[in-house]
């Protein structure tokens, strides 16, 4: 049975990033065969409304990390643990595919919560990190806010920041809201996006699965500092789409 919804948000760039608008056009999910780059979104849905989403670009490329980016949470879910989940199904995948180092760019918003699953500033040597893991989360904090950089880094070969990453994973795990996974999620969920047996799906930058995932369509704004994007959701059947149960 097909599930008909309209999903919005407000996004207050006028123009979309070029990954981001080709990330929505292709549904969610691109898999870079010669490159063995796989870029996915994933988006949390509360019945006809859109609560926020997150992107991240996997790569297995010994002179490149893969990226988490682009979280968003809708104004009206702040406060309820969203972040949490869409970053902690982020770095499932991102953990399936056997990489260990991720950056992040982050606001003043989501430093907290990278901060918690062990992200590190670049200006950290490996020697002083057995050091930067032993304080607890408020002290890391309160030096990544007096000495911010660019961008924060995920090892997860360093014992140290591992240790951080597994216990407040498992923390989050127990404490996440109550949801439901589409079906396609679930699959992702247990499988290596990158491995070489997913890729004869696709040519190069073609769409990994054909998917029901409901994608925002980029429409025109009448606000020049906002613009809207709207899509019919067609089914409950998408690669990343969460459902928050009341």
């Amino acid at each position: 049975m097909k599930e008909s919804a309209m999903a919005e948000i407000y996004l207050e760039d006028e123009v979309l990033p070029k990954d981001t608008a080709k990330l929505f056009d292709m549904r969610g999910k691109l898999r870079y065969r010669e490159s063995n780059r796989c870029d996915l979104m994933l988006v949390l849905r509360d019945n006809t409304k859109l609560a926020g989403y997150v992107e991240l670009r996997l790569i297995s490329d010994s002179d490149s990390s893969s990226t988490l980016f682009a979280l968003y949470v809708h104004n009206e879910y702040r406060n309820r643990g969203i972040g949490n989940l869409l970053v902690l199904h982020a770095l499932r995948v991102f953990l399936n595919t056997g990489e260990s180092t991720m950056s992040v760019s982050y606001t003043a918003d989501s430093l907290p919560l990278y901060n918690k699953f062990g992200f590190y500033p670049p200006y950290k040597e490996k020697d002083e990190l057995a050091d930067w893991f032993k304080m607890d989360d408020d002290q890391r904090l309160a030096q990544l806010k007096d000495e911010p950089s660019d961008y924060l880094i995920l090892d997860l070969k360093v014992r140290s920041c591992r240790d951080i990453f597994d216990g407040n994973f498992r923390k989050f795990q127990s404490k996440s809201i109550t949801f439901e996974l589409s079906e396609n999620l679930k699959a992702d969920l247990h499988m290596n996006v990158l491995a070489k047996e997913t890729a004869y799906l696709t040519s190069n930058t073609m769409l990994l699965v054909q998917s029901g995932l409901g994608i925002l369509n980029t429409a025109a704004s009448q606000d020049a500092k906002k613009r809207k994007i709207t899509q019919d959701l067609p089914e409950f059947s998408s690669v990343a789409k969460f459902n928050i149960r009341n």
